[in-house]
């Protein structure tokens, strides 16, 4: 009867250790799973850079400053790119906007009954050519200022 009781005792510390090795195998396990979750993140993050970087090769931004050439101030005289509202002139003569390639900049002055003669006073170097007159007048109307080639 002491055997059976001692091969008891033998069997129960036989199981604690198989369960601890098991246990320590798994946490392995899930820490290799999570090294390589880790890893692939990474990757992906980079690759999401990458891919942001070589659209910023692809489509250069480059900016373009709108002057009103004359010494009134129109608050809501508006810049609108590709259709969206950008800027506003506010209490300013002189505007600096950011565009890309193909956009579209307009000058929203219908709600003025003034002509407004905005002009382009300068552009980034980068900027190959602006399908435009440099200068354009509004009144009561959209009109469209230039079209950014890069």
């Amino acid at each position: 009867m002491n055997d059976r009781r001692n091969n008891v005792h033998y069997f129960r510390i036989d199981n604690c250790i198989a369960i601890i090795v098991m246990f320590m195998i798994f946490l392995l396990i899930g820490l290799n799973i999570l090294r390589i979750c880790r890893d692939y993140i990474i990757v992906q993050h980079s690759e999401t850079k990458a891919v942001h970087d070589f659209e910023s090769i692809l489509f250069p931004s480059g900016t373009l400053t709108l002057t009103i050439e004359s010494n009134e101030v129109y608050p809501l005289l508006e810049i609108i790119v590709n259709g969206e509202l950008v800027d506003k002139f506010g209490e300013n003569n002189e505007v600096t906007i950011n565009v890309t390639d193909r956009d579209i900049v307009q000058i929203n002055g219908s709600m003025y009954n003034d002509d407004i003669i905005v002009s382009i006073k300068d552009i980034s170097s980068n900027i190959i050519d602006y399908l435009s007159n440099r200068k354009v007048v509004v009144k009561k109307n959209i009109s469209t200022l230039a079209i950014i080639r890069m």
